[in-house]
């Protein structure tokens, strides 16, 4: 063997050896991405400064940022941190994993993800909060609601059911529920998740059922007529989704951001219910239930727009259903709500009384007590 085939040979080695250790080298990138200023950063912080062979990097995302360029600036990230095996994603909020599935799409870069629900463990914890419970009641409180709505055991992290599924509700019977997954089944592009339609006023039985549907669906977001303050499961009010364009629908029902909805087109829920309730008179409806909605509102200054719009389409299908004599499901609260807003019960039933005559129907009580549970959020 000759000096120059030796030297030849060598370099060979020596370039199979150095290629190697580079790629040996690569790992895969973590990254730590939570709503807030630096929650995301401090995490990162600490984690980096306990481990100093491995680094962890941080995506904060402010609750105020615009969320396009949000998604630009997460995206940047990834592209800059991955060294070719990939990208293991901690999130705490569900915006987040949406964002960085598409940029997984976008850019080819494979992303695997672990919730880290502290933020929605926090914010369920003080929607809950109130004045009449002791220490112990509440502990035990929050600590059922988070079993029942989102499971924090090493369970939660099992594989999550393929089918995803978005949840319309309805204080009672199923006109509005219906309604509503008419709609986004019409007008939404989202073909691979389900639109389940439930009628349901009790939060112990929704509590249930939700337990029951996530054995078999991933809930990606709740809509309806009222929040029923579920942690892990954004919600959308009604309004806005009968008042968001329809070309962005598929967006409201993935992403948290807010939407504007101070512009409520009412033009636009009388064309569907003209379609969807053939039975109804629109001409009538038209004419008195706008009247009727003003007077509600005065009677409570603080009515948001999600709630005027949630009792338009509530008492819209609710004509229509008791005029088919269709069945109206008893409220299990009914006197207790009653009872405990009493002057509201009257001023409703004087306001409802004209609606009753012009359409020919009576509301049961029931009915009397959904619509101040819509009105108080209860």
């Amino acid at each position: 063997m000759t000096q120059q085939q030796l030297a030849k040979d060598e370099a060979t080695f020596i370039t199979m050896f150095l290629t190697q250790e580079k790629q040996s080298s690569k790992k895969v990138a973590i990254l730590i991405a939570m709503h807030g200023s630096s929650t995301a950063s401090s995490i990162a912080q600490v984690v980096n400064a306990l481990v100093v062979d491995n680094r962890a990097h941080a995506f904060d995302l402010a609750l105020d940022k615009d969320m396009g360029q949000a998604y630009e600036e997460l995206k940047w990230q990834i592209q800059q941190i991955d060294q070719g095996k990939g990208v293991f994603l901690l999130y705490d909020m569900g915006s987040l994993k949406t964002m960085a599935q598409t940029i997984s799409k976008e850019t080819g870069i494979p992303i695997k993800f672990f919730e880290l629900p502290a933020t929605l463990v926090a914010l369920e914890a003080v929607r809950r909060l109130t004045g009449e419970m002791s220490l112990d009641e509440f502990s035990l409180d929050v600590k059922t609601a988070l079993k029942e709505t989102y499971q924090t055991s090493p369970e939660t992290y099992k594989r999550e059911p393929a089918q995803k599924a978005i949840l319309t509700l309805c204080m009672s019977g199923e006109g509005a529920a219906l309604a509503m997954k008419d709609y986004i089944e019409k007008h939404s592009k989202l073909d691979d998740t389900e639109v389940i339609a439930l009628a349901m006023s009790d939060r112990r039985r929704l509590l249930s059922k939700i337990k029951q549907l996530k054995q078999t669906y991933k809930l990606t977001c709740i809509i309806g007529s009222y929040d029923p303050k579920l942690v892990g499961v954004p919600f959308v009010p009604m309004s806005t989704l009968y008042t968001t364009p329809i070309e962005q629908l598929d967006v409201i029902m993935y992403l948290e951001a807010p939407i504007d909805i101070s512009h409520s087109d009412f033009d636009a829920i009388y064309d569907y219910l003209k379609e969807q309730q053939p039975n109804l008179d629109i001409v009538s409806l038209k004419r008195h239930l706008p009247s009727a909605i003003r007077k509600i509102k005065k009677l409570d200054a603080q009515l948001a727009i999600e709630q005027e719009i949630g009792l338009f389409v509530h008492t819209a299908c609710l004509i229509s259903r008791l005029q088919m004599n269709g069945e109206v499901p008893s409220n299990p609260n009914r006197d207790k709500i009653i009872s405990s807003h009493k002057r509201l019960y009257y001023s409703l039933r004087d306001i409802m009384a004209k609606l009753e005559d012009e359409f020919g129907v009576e509301i049961p009580e029931d009915e009397y007590a959904n619509m101040i549970s819509i009105i108080k959020e209860i």
